[in-house]
């Protein structure tokens, strides 16, 4: 990698600026949202100024061919712009709009700010920043983790994993584990691309570092992302690449020693699909969820009503998981209805306290002997007792689907739904099709995607920025990319 001082040089002041803040911007994003937020709006700044006194108001042509992809962003924000018309929580659907500005304002920035000096070190430079700011990350927690269990002199082990490893401060482990993803996806992949020895041993030592990283992070959807990265990255190395024994070595040594664990984890999870009596919490939330969506199917409730819709729909399942609670053989009804409240309110006693009062063994102890003395009929209860926990303290924590594919539909509707897709498949078509296959670009674009099942990625901005700026500024870096590529390139 050239040093910084080279990157900046020829580059005209407004230019130095755009890009002097693209990887401040860039480290920031692991670390704070506020941070990454200041950033984005700083960033917008600096290229309105550019695009007015460094270009006389002139746009790249390039970047102009490309145009959709600026619009499919554009339009996403007007969407939510769109469902303030018929939404009645204004207060917060303005919070909504003003949080999806992101969406517009990278697109903006990327489409009037001529980004030619983007040469492929220039890019690799901004992605350094970001696998510098992971690994800083992850030093500073690790030393904390490790300083508080040496301090208190206990074996704290859980420390080191999923929340209990960020100890200094918390970043949400599925957010991080994205982060932490696409940083390890390109320094694999600049590995093949780097003739630098020292660079070469940096990135390979940065991989098995963000390896740990994600893997001590913990997070569900981090895990399984990995597995299917891993995947991805096998086959582009030994079939993009051509580096079939390499590939093959480490494609075995890879499944030696992580797909014990992926498949534990994976079991896991699909053994929560299909148990009955204790089912994944996200599949509740899609079952709770599922009659404010089909209630309002093309528009959705509108920008600010989803949390309200949401929680009303919730309310509604809850009633009838009460619904299917049967009375003992033999009970009289008035002794049962008196006697189901307070089995109920016995069934949060006896889950592991906590924000989401997660049932254990001792919960389903407590239904299998101890339904009859209130009443009730164990089975009947077995069967909605932890989707009604679930569910109650979604309702109590105000929480949304942690699916962003559901709370979009339910705030615009199949429309909105439609357009998020569109920022996925058209760009991945599209990073297929070129030539050299944009394999980073598909990553974030796979990543993303993948973790959207699990969280609601686009509704905070540690996910909006995150996504918008290294989805731009891939997009862009590749329209500008010419033939020759000592001066353009692509990752």
């Amino acid at each position: 990698m050239e040093s910084i001082r080279q990157l900046f040089k020829g580059l005209r002041p407004f230019q130095k600026a755009e890009f002097g803040i693209m990887l401040a911007l860039a480290f920031a994003i692991p670390f704070h949202w506020y941070a990454a937020q200041t950033g984005e709006v700083v960033l917008a700044v600096c290229a309105v100024l550019k695009f007015v006194f460094d270009q006389k108001c002139k746009v790249n042509p390039r970047q102009l061919r490309f145009s959709w992809a600026y619009i499919i962003f554009g339009l996403t924000w007007l969407v939510y712009l769109v469902g303030m018309l018929y939404t009645e929580e204004k207060s917060v659907g303005w919070a909504q709009v003003s949080k999806k500005l992101g969406f517009l304002v990278f697109a903006l920035v990327f489409l009037i700010s001529d980004m030619s000096y983007l040469t492929k070190e220039r890019v690799r430079a901004v992605f350094y920043s970001l696998v510098t700011a992971c690994l800083v990350f992850f030093a500073m927690n690790l030393i904390w983790s490790a300083f508080d269990i040496m301090l208190d002199e206990r074996e704290e082990y859980r420390w080191f994993f999923n929340n209990g490893l960020m100890r200094l401060y918390y970043v949400h482990h599925t957010y991080m584990s994205m982060y932490a993803l696409l940083a390890l996806t390109f320094c694999f992949v600049d590995f093949f691309e780097q003739n630098n020895p020292r660079v070469k041993k940096f990135e390979m030592g940065a991989v098995i570092v963000l390896l740990l990283f994600i893997v001590l992070l913990d997070a569900r959807a981090g895990i399984l992302s990995l597995a299917l990265e891993i995947v991805i990255l096998w086959f582009w190395m030994t079939f993009a690449k051509k580096k079939i024994k390499i590939g093959l070595i480490a494609g075995l040594l890879v499944a030696l020693i992580s797909l014990p664990y992926v498949f534990t984890r994976m079991d896991t999870t699909l053994g929560k699909f299909k148990n009955k009596d204790n089912p994944d919490i996200r599949m509740v939330y899609i079952k709770g969820c599922s009659n404010v969506i089909e209630n309002n199917l093309w528009l959705g409730v509108g920008t600010g009503d989803r949390s309200v819709e949401t929680m009303a729909s919730f309310e509604n399942y809850r009633d009838r998981l009460l619904s299917q609670v049967k009375p003992y053989e033999g009970v009289k009804p008035y002794d049962y209805e008196l006697c189901k409240d307070e089995l109920i309110n016995e069934l949060f006693l006896s889950t592991r306290q906590g924000q989401w009062n997660v049932p254990d063994e001792m919960f389903f102890h407590f239904i299998e002997n101890q339904s009859a003395e209130y009443y009730c009929d164990a089975a009947s209860v077995m069967g909605m007792a932890t989707q009604y926990i679930y569910v109650n303290n979604a309702i109590e924590h105000d929480v949304n689907a942690h699916n962003q594919y559901l709370d979009t539909m339910i705030s615009v509707g199949l429309i909105g739904l439609l357009l998020l897709l569109a920022h996925f498949l058209i760009p991945m078509v599209w990073a297929t099709r070129r030539k050299p296959f944009g394999i980073v670009c598909f990553s974030l674009l796979l990543i993303v995607m993948f973790n959207a099942l699990f969280e609601s990625i686009f509704e905070v901005q540690m996910g909006i920025i995150f996504f918008c700026f290294f989805n731009a500024l891939l997009f862009t870096q590749a329209v500008i990319y010419d033939k020759n590529k000592e001066n353009a390139g692509t990752v």
